[in-house]
């Protein structure tokens, strides 16, 4: 019972919030999904809230990093990925 109660309590400790969700942005470099630079800078073109909490306001700059990369599908020219934030620099 005990390792019950403390493995509930491990596993609550350990969890956290996550938001994702589509963001209408331009990239400040050039962006290449051949050759994933591992930092790249964003600026966000739409202001989107998450949360009651939190808010990115148009024309921050959000840095993070490339991730989940999908090569592109025949006939298509465009390749795809996500995008994991590690930093947000508000404007003003």
């Amino acid at each position: 019972m005990k390792k019950i109660v403390i493995g509930m309590l491990v596993f609550l400790a350990t969890m956290s919030v996550c938001f994702a969700d589509d963001m209408k942005v331009m990239a400040l470099s050039p962006i290449s999904t051949q050759e994933p630079e591992q930092s790249i800078k964003v600026r966000v073109l739409e202001t989107m809230q998450l949360n009651d909490d939190l808010v990115i306001t148009e024309g921050a700059v959000v840095e993070g990093c490339m991730v989940k990369l999908v090569p592109p599908k025949r006939l298509k020219r465009n390749a795809g990925f996500s995008f994991l934030s590690t930093k947000i620099y508000c404007c003003g």
